[in-house]
């Protein structure tokens, strides 16, 4: 599932997207400022890839290489922190703190 932010943006509203994706084990492509809270989310707990936008370069190395089972391993990472440690109180403390 694809979050798409622009290149400016490094705090954004809260990614109700993002959360839905990973509540339902989809793997996450962010394009959005690697230095952005919803960036490090995706990165930080491996339930996807982020690419910076306008690096045409990633974009295309990413859709050439992307592994069936790193998607499946991102996917079960995703539920998995959707079942544990991502009620709402928890996103929102850890969201937070990821702004900082």
């Amino acid at each position: 599932m694809l979050v798409a932010l622009s290149s400016k943006l490094t705090v954004e509203g809260f990614p109700g997207k993002t959360f839905d994706y990973m509540s339902r084990g989809k793997y996450i492509l962010g394009y959005s400022n690697p230095n952005s809270a919803v960036a490090k989310l995706i990165t930080n707990h491996k339930v996807g890839t982020n690419i910076k936008p306008e690096d045409y370069l990633s974009l295309e190395n990413f859709l050439n290489q992307v592994d069936i089972e790193d998607i499946k391993i991102s996917s079960k990472n995703a539920i998995s922190l959707s079942e544990t440690n991502f009620s709402k109180g928890a996103i929102v403390s850890q969201y937070l703190e990821l702004l900082k």
